[in-house]
């Protein structure tokens, strides 16, 4: 829990993305629970989790103006990133589409 706070503050400090995901639907959960369960459902090591907040500031380094369309969304792309570079050996698509709690098609 603590964890994905933290996260959820870079995020949104780096970004200035609010806690909620603009989304049509009527479920909007709080970056920090998004993040939470992201985190609890891959049990992913903790070095990926701090790899993917270290590629978040070198991207806002490299690209000032750089966007996503929400925190959500800038979240689960960087660590699906991170986890195949380090882990290799990740979830499938649908599987991330399940981690992100079908916020987003494939």
């Amino acid at each position: 829990e603590q964890v994905s706070h933290l996260y959820t503050q870079f995020i949104t400090h780096l970004f200035a993305y609010p806690e909620y995901c603009p989304s049509s639907s009527n479920s909007q959960v709080k970056l920090p629970h998004f993040i939470a369960y992201a985190l609890h459902s891959t049990k992913l090591h903790s070095l990926v989790i701090f790899a993917a907040l270290i590629l978040l500031q070198w991207l806002k380094a490299c690209f000032p103006t750089a966007r996503a369309s929400s925190g959500h969304c800038l979240f689960v792309s960087v660590f699906m990133l991170v986890s195949k570079v380090i882990c290799d050996d990740t979830y499938s698509n649908k599987s991330w589409s399940i981690i992100a709690q079908g916020k987003f098609q494939l």
